[in-house]
Order: structure tokens, then sequence, then C-alpha cells
């Protein structure tokens, strides 16, 4: 669906997501991802980036929610993708430098 009228008033980078406890984002591929609903750019954005840098991934969690998903990244589950801004102190950024694009 295509909408008119309006103005974009913010854009947000995104960021890959891991437990500190846990290090989930050190295991071996497949990537395990906490994920939102089919057709969620968040989804699209992290599957299109793993595939764009030849990463196997594994969706071991969907939920409509980012609370749904930072508690699935919280417990060890999961490695995931979210705004910047929506990021809680307790978890932490991964990149590059661990593999991720």
């Amino acid at each position: 669906m295509k909408r008119e009228g309006g103005s974009v008033v913010f854009r947000e980078p995104m960021a890959w997501i891991s437990s500190a406890k846990y290090r989930q984002h050190e295991t071996t591929d497949p990537v395990p991802l906490a994920i939102s609903y089919e057709g969620c750019p968040y989804r699209r954005w992290a599957t299109g980036s793993l595939e764009s840098v030849g990463r196997e991934f594994r969706i071991n969690y969907n939920s409509p929610t980012s609370t749904g998903i930072m508690a699935a990244v919280r417990v060890g589950f999961s490695v995931a993708v979210l705004g910047v801004t929506n990021i809680p102190n307790d978890l932490i950024l991964i990149g590059k430098a661990e593999g991720y694009p």
C-alpha cells in the first residue's frame, strides 16, 4: 500500500543486540533470531543483512512487540535487531567485530 501526504520526521538507525550475560551472539551459525511478524521492516532488515553477508539464521522466537523480543534476548535465547533508541542498558550492542552486518 502506498501512502501519500506524509513527511518523514525521524529516521532511526538499527542495531544488533545480545545479552551480556549469555552472549548468544557468540554461537555459531545459524544465527538465533528473535524477530517480529512477516512484513515488519525490522525483520526484512535483519534477515536481508544476514543474507547479504552469507550468514545463515533460524528464527527462534516471534513477537509482535519489542518487549517480547527483548525478553528472548535477555534470557539468552536469541539475538535481535532494534532501533537504537529502544535498546535498554542491560543489553549489549553487537556489530561487525562480532560478525554481524
